[in-house]
């Protein structure tokens, strides 16, 4: 199958991927989405990067808002279904280069099935009729993922390693999380001597200059130097405060609570959302008390160190909520025990890559799963350090995935090479 035929093979099935997982979920702006929304429409009406239209805030990073922004220059603002189209795109680049990522390996009919398959994601479908960044940030760390995974197993120019920093520093403008991963793809190329320091060098500063473009402009418009107010960040280590002075039993409490909340898609579970809401009462009322949001993060860092073994325990909870079925953030058309089906089949095809992967030793495929173990480590330990929810693991469903498939393609090679690492 030729290129183009191939693009529009990927196109087709994210319509239909859109289609079928957004049933009745139409764009319904109520908390993350309606803060993008306001980001996106001040930009466009003139009023700067604003989250009430009077006053700037960078409560939320920018990338996700004007990206959104762009779309409602064009198409008129509130235009869901301009914003729609725009993300099924988002998805078919999504698939497209997981496919160019097999590729590299001479594996092309593997990357059609892996591209088919990622775009499949009953989550990935439901997020294009949503105004979230789940999207629009996996495509940034598949096409980051990809653009490395040439750099590790290719003599690239120079031109790669800034197409790389530029991403990255994007991504971050979309999710501050990843503010550390490029120093720790650099390493992990330093280490497998893959990079020249030169262009370490290049990529560094590339990052650096997207990065620093924005944090510069809220230094102007503040006086401080930041990417996001330290609000929501403070608000994680606040509440992870709070369950660092529990007892081991009540963590494991806690987690039975959670588990019930989300299995019934949030209908349920009291007591937790109690908490939850007392908890950010009581963190927002400090800060109208006059307390700074620094302030109150530094004493809650003072209570984790106190309580570091609870707060180690509750960070292992944290991994779990992490990985749990997302029965909030779901598509309607897929039913609760078809997630549960899918998450299963998900992490057993995973844990099937990584048995392959110490069974079929020295061939190429292993640069690939080891730099999405990376992409899925980053996470998983970043996440876990705060306050996780199964929707901070959606845009790294495709690393599992990823994996899963380079395992099963050792062992139905499909008539393509299996291609030995050069030593």
């Amino acid at each position: 199958m030729n290129r183009v035929k191939l693009i529009l093979l990927f196109f087709l099935i994210t319509g239909v991927s859109s289609a079928v997982f957004n049933i009745g979920h139409p764009f319904n702006l109520k908390g993350d989405d309606s803060n993008y929304n306001d980001y996106a429409t001040n930009l466009v009406s003139g009023k700067g990067y604003s989250l009430d239209g009077k006053e700037f805030s960078a409560f939320r990073e920018p990338g996700y808002p004007i990206f959104i922004a762009i779309i409602y220059k064009v198409a008129g603002i509130n235009n869901f279904s301009a914003v729609r189209v725009v993300q099924i795109i988002i998805l078919g680049l999504i698939g497209l280069f997981i496919y160019l990522s097999f590729e590299l390996y001479q594996r092309k009919k593997w990357g059609t099935i892996a591209g088919i398959t990622v775009i499949l994601i009953p989550y990935y479908g439901y997020y294009t009729g949503q105004l979230f960044s789940e999207l629009l940030f996996s495509l940034l760390l598949v096409v980051s993922f990809y653009l490395c995974l040439r750099i590790l197993i290719r003599n690239s120019s120079s031109i790669w390693y800034v197409l790389l920093g530029l991403v990255f520093g994007y991504a971050v403008l979309v999710r501050t999380q990843l503010l550390l991963f490029p120093i720790v793809i650099c390493l992990f190329a330093i280490f497998i001597r893959s990079f020249s320091i030169k262009k370490i060098v290049i990529l560094l500063v590339t990052f650096l200059m997207v990065v620093m473009s924005w944090g510069s402009y809220v230094y102007h418009k503040t006086g401080h130097f930041y990417l996001t107010t330290s609000y929501r960040t403070g608000l994680n280590f606040y509440n992870r405060a709070d369950r660092a002075g529990w007892s081991y039993g009540q963590l494991i409490s806690y987690y039975g609570y959670w588990i019930s909340r989300s299995s019934s898609n949030g209908d349920i579970g009291d007591r937790i959302s109690n908490y939850e809401d007392k908890l950010k009462a009581g963190y927002y009322n400090e800060i109208a008390s006059g307390n700074l949001p620094n302030e109150i993060q530094n004493r809650s860092l003072k209570t984790i160190f106190i309580h570091f073994d609870k707060y180690i325990f509750g960070s292992g909870i944290e991994l779990l909520k992490l990985n749990y079925i997302d029965h909030i953030y779901a598509p309607s058309v897929d039913t609760r025990y078809l997630r549960v089906g899918f998450y299963i089949v998900l992490y057993l095809l995973f844990l099937y890559g990584i048995i392959n992967f110490f069974r079929f030793k020295n061939t190429s495929l292993q640069t690939m799963v080891v730099l999405a173990g990376i992409y899925l480590v980053y996470n998983q330990l970043l996440v876990s350090a705060f306050d996780a929810i199964p929707r901070y693991n959606t845009p790294y469903l495709v690393f599992f995935l990823l994996v899963g498939l380079a395992g099963l393609s050792l062992v139905w090679p499909l008539n393509e090479p299996i291609i030995k690492k050069q030593k």
